[in-house]
């Protein structure tokens, strides 16, 4: 049998990102509120493009689609902004940050992206692409007044907008669940702007 892994490609949030967005999770699990689960801040990242589970032996062809995509995007520079549901605040289901800064290169890269690992077979994702960092997820069964309050927590949250996340790579991610949550690796890595090494 074939072994699969989860994989997604994404960029690395930096460690000073991973402690101030730490801070923001902390804040949402002391509120207790029941169905809210929170994403661990050293698993946060910037999603480019799911893939779901893959043969582990696509690893490679993927892992080269990416260089060749990053190859051709120089690096550029985000910030922190604005707190954000889906799909509305009135029945949130997942709390985000958005994104701030030089989104057009940003999006320059989603495209040379998903363009590449389309070439290796992978359908193109069709929806919109809405950069942003997921830090809490509400349960199905939340009731009501649970979903109010974890929208008045999450929106109060005050984070430091001057933060800056370097867009200078993009990683080949594997997602290993455990029962502390998912844990993600990078399996391979490409510097922007680079030969894709």
């Amino acid at each position: 049998m074939t072994e699969k892994i989860r994989a997604f490609i994404a960029i690395r949030m930096p460690d000073a990102i991973n402690v101030a967005l730490g801070r923001a999770v902390h804040a949402i699990d002391a509120a207790g509120i029941r169905g809210v689960r929170t994403v661990r801040s050293d698993g946060i990242h910037l999603t480019l493009k799911f893939l779901g589970d893959i043969e582990r032996e696509r690893v490679a062809d993927v892992s080269e689609a990416i260089g060749r995509a990053a190859s051709v995007v120089d690096p550029f520079e985000l910030q922190i902004g604005e707190a954000g549901v889906f799909p509305n605040w009135r029945a949130p289901r997942v709390f985000w940050l958005g994104l701030e800064g030089e989104l057009e290169a940003l999006g320059r890269l989603h495209g040379a992206v998903e363009s590449e690992i389309a070439s290796v077979g992978f359908e193109p994702d069709t929806r919109v692409y809405q950069p942003h960092l997921t830090l809490a997820r509400i349960r199905d069964n939340a009731s009501p007044d649970d979903r109010r309050q974890a929208a008045d927590v999450f929106s109060s949250l005050a984070l430091a907008s001057e933060l800056h996340i370097d867009g200078d790579h993009a990683s080949l991610m594997r997602t290993t669940f455990t029962p502390q949550g998912a844990v993600h690796d990078a399996l391979f890595t490409a510097q922007l702007g680079s030969d894709g090494g």
